[in-house]
């Protein structure tokens, strides 16, 4: 994934020192037949959404896997990881199948597909943004290279746009090359993207391998040129998705440059802690000890040695025993694994074959791990539906017939004397 030289992940600055997002009505375009502009058509439609947004990108290698359709579990990905924007590759979709994916009642996904019509199940890539984030009333898509590469203008917070550039390279290195060479030349006409993101099918470092290989000379430096010639430059993250393909899902954050620090919080204890037993007769014991402590402090009493002091010392070991007990009941494993996986990598002393081959291993742990969580938050998300669906009591039920209104930090409120024609705006 490649950003903007002037954003920022995790807190990013916006919007950027440069103009890198082009209004299209200010000025005149050349005709481009492949626009799909998605207009409201009531005059007052303006969503609140939020200042910060997930962007994520997957190749997800078709549409069904053993009759399961993938698009229910992509709603749940972007659900449960409240994705805001995500790339697709490889959809083998038709425009028929979007038309059908974007009436599905109870979908929070807005699709927006671009298919090569001579290989449909070939190639395909999506945007796909999260309705109960992203504002989908004016997105303005251009097909750069049908069914590789779309280039989309979203509304993103208050009067701020984002551009994203969304890439499914070819596999070919000689045709790699002549795509990226492509793509430099028609994005000279367009709006320059904030991201571009998608499969590549290449890797700029040799590193990227296991083992390492170095792709392609010319199709590497054609890239690279892209990146200079756009100002973009690396960040992601990358992590399995729950989706059964053979690719992981690459992500990051964007917020705008207004929001304060915020920090991790006051820490709470996580309520199924209650239910271990062990950790309750722990924490009896320590309250026994204190009784018997502040008994005792009646007749020898000091700065030191007191009942507010006894006090906070049972505080302070209790939440110690909570947070010891959470780490041990919370499902580790996936995270034991990731440092056993990085460290197998590290390891200088193990051949590289073998490296390769231990880290395959516990990368499909991982992956299997993952699609089971995946599969069990899926199996009780269900399980509640049937209980509590069209229950007039429930609160769960309804829910989910209301829009879920993001909560943002109010960064500035409007002064008194200021007018709604020409606002000022205390920070």
């Amino acid at each position: 994934m490649h950003i903007a030289q002037d954003l920022e992940v995790q807190g990013s600055e916006w919007p950027p020192s440069r103009p890198t997002i082009v209004d299209e009505t200010s000025r005149e375009q050349p005709h481009i037949p492949n626009v799909n502009t998605n207009k409201c058509t009531k005059k007052k439609n303006k969503k609140n959404t939020r200042a910060n947004v997930k962007i994520a990108s997957l190749n997800m290698r078709g549409r069904w896997h053993q009759s399961s359709d993938k698009w229910s579990h992509l709603n749940q990905i972007v659900r449960e990881q409240k994705i805001g924007i995500i790339a697709l590759q490889e959809t083998h979709l038709s425009k028929a199948d979007e038309d059908a994916l974007n009436q599905v009642s109870g979908s929070r996904l807005h699709i927006i597909l671009s298919i090569d019509p001579d290989q449909m199940n070939a190639k395909g890539i999506a945007i796909v943004l999260n309705k109960n984030i992203m504002d989908t009333s004016h997105v303005k898509t251009i097909e750069l290279i049908q069914g590789r590469a779309i280039l989309c203008t979203i509304k993103w917070h208050n009067e701020h746009k984002l551009t994203i550039l969304t890439i499914y390279a070819p596999n070919d290195p000689t045709d790699n090359q002549r795509f990226w060479e492509e793509i430099a030349q028609s994005i000279k006409d367009h709006p320059r993207p904030d991201i571009m993101l998608g499969d590549f099918n290449l890797v700029e470092d040799p590193l990227d391998r296991l083992p390492p290989r170095q792709d392609t000379f010319n199709a590497t430096s054609a890239l690279t040129d892209l990146k200079l010639y756009l100002g973009l430059r690396d960040e992601w993250d990358i992590s399995p998705s729950g989706i059964p393909t053979d690719h992981q899902m690459v992500s990051t954050k964007l917020s705008d440059k207004r929001l304060p620090y915020i920090g991790k919080g006051r820490w709470a204890m996580p309520l199924h802690v209650l239910k271990d037993k062990k950790l309750g007769e722990d924490i009896l014991k320590l309250g026994k000890e204190l009784h018997a402590n502040i008994s005792n402090s009646k007749t020898d009493r000091s700065e030191e040695y007191n009942p507010q002091t006894m006090f906070k010392e049972f505080k302070t070991k209790a939440i110690k025993l909570c947070r010891d007990t959470a780490k041990r009941s919370v499902p580790s494993q996936i995270n034991k694994l990731n440092t056993q996986l990085k460290m197998s990598l590290n390891d200088t002393t193990i051949p590289e074959e073998e490296r390769r081959i231990i880290g395959s291993h516990i990368q499909e742990k991982i992956d299997s791990l993952t699609r089971i969580q995946h599969e069990k938050a899926r199996d009780n998300l269900m399980a509640k539906i049937r209980i509590e669906s069209e229950s007039a009591t429930s609160k769960f039920w309804a829910r989910l017939g209301k829009n879920q209104k993001p909560r943002d930090t109010i960064i500035e409120l409007r002064k008194l004397d200021s007018t709604i024609e020409e606002p000022s705006y205390e920070k």
